[in-house]
């Protein structure tokens, strides 16, 4: 017991003060991860399986385009390609969401095989990516790869599991950015083996393996997508949306997440 002027104030036990101390600890850590992972679970792929005759009449031309675009800096080029961009994505969440779109002759564009999955920017990308801002690494996500590995994403992922092939963004796809928003896509080849067990997609910072190797992210499909060699093409486009953890915190709080 403690006596302060005409005030009495009563002490817990050391032991009860100790217990309640490691208790309010790990509840801050507890909010802290949760905070973490929600904002690191703001994202979305989506993959897709295009037949060859599809993919080649429509499909391919807006990623030739895109490709003419990736080796230039110009705003004019820039926003071309954010156009083209959102052009495909367009394509897939329409699909996604059971609405009929059309090319210009007026044939069906609908993918074989599509999923959309929300899963996990790592903690790595992230860093990553404030290293880019600050002028400390210039290294950036260029290489799409997909696996066979059906293991959750967490936020430690820096590899996939069981890598299956690998698509060069520069070449076959896309890096973006819109607003608080952060793109990549791409395309396998028509050429890769068949397979009918892939999950698992991920962007990562070297063209082959390699231990020192970080990836953006890594997304886990709930069901498997499958590839038959030389009939259908495999497209993924992901998008990040990163806001501040403020923001995050203030739409928490107001049930918006």
């Amino acid at each position: 017991m403690i006596h302060s002027g005409d005030n009495v104030h009563f002490r817990l036990p050391h032991d009860v003060r100790e217990k309640k101390k490691k208790e309010k600890e790990e509840a801050v850590e507890f909010d802290d991860y949760s905070l973490l992972r929600k904002l690191l679970d703001q994202d979305i792929t989506y993959a897709a399986v295009w037949d060859k005759n599809i993919y080649e009449s429509f499909i391919e031309k807006i990623f030739k385009e895109i490709r003419f675009y990736n080796y230039s800096n110009k705003p004019y080029n820039i926003q071309k390609k954010k156009e083209l961009i959102s052009k495909y994505e367009r394509i897939v969440k329409r699909n996604f969401f059971d609405q009929t779109i059309r090319d210009e002759s007026g044939r069906i564009l609908e993918p074989q095989q599509l999923q959309k999955k929300k899963d996990i920017i790592t903690t790595q990308g992230l860093a990553r990516l404030s290293e880019i801002f600050a002028g400390e690494k210039t290294a950036n996500y260029l290489w799409m790869i997909e696996g066979k590995s059906n293991i959750s994403a967490e936020l430690g992922d820096w590899r996939l599991y069981d890598e299956f092939s690998v698509a060069s963004i520069l070449l076959s796809g896309y890096a973006s950015g819109s607003a608080t928003i952060i793109k990549h896509g791409a395309q396998f080849s028509i050429n890769d083996p068949t397979e009918d067990t892939l999950y698992e997609f991920a962007v990562r910072d070297f063209p082959t393996y390699n231990d020192l190797q970080t990836v953006w992210f890594r997304s886990v499909l709930d069901h498997p997508i499958s590839h038959t060699q030389g009939r259908d093409v495999i497209v993924v486009a992901h998008a990040a949306y990163l806001v501040s953890v403020a923001d995050f915190e203030e739409q928490i709080a107001e049930n918006n997440i």
